[in-house]
């Protein structure tokens, strides 16, 4: 019980920082992914498109992509 209030508390304090780790490597990764062009980026990107497409009911001319 003891660790997990201690790693709670650690969470906390540090709360700022974690984020921003987790911010600076999403970045990195989305970089990344700019530079390695593929197939299957344009397959999940359609799909993500569909997607929105279809929850906004969008249709005929209004679609997006």
């Amino acid at each position: 019980m003891e660790a997990l209030i201690a790693a709670g508390s650690f969470i906390m304090e540090n709360a700022g920082l974690i984020l921003m780790s987790l911010l600076a490597i999403v970045g990195a990764f989305a970089q990344l992914a700019t530079l390695t062009p593929n197939t299957a980026d344009d397959v999940w990107t359609q799909k993500a498109l569909d997607a929105i497409n279809w929850l906004a009911r969008n249709t005929g001319k209004s679609k997006n992509g």
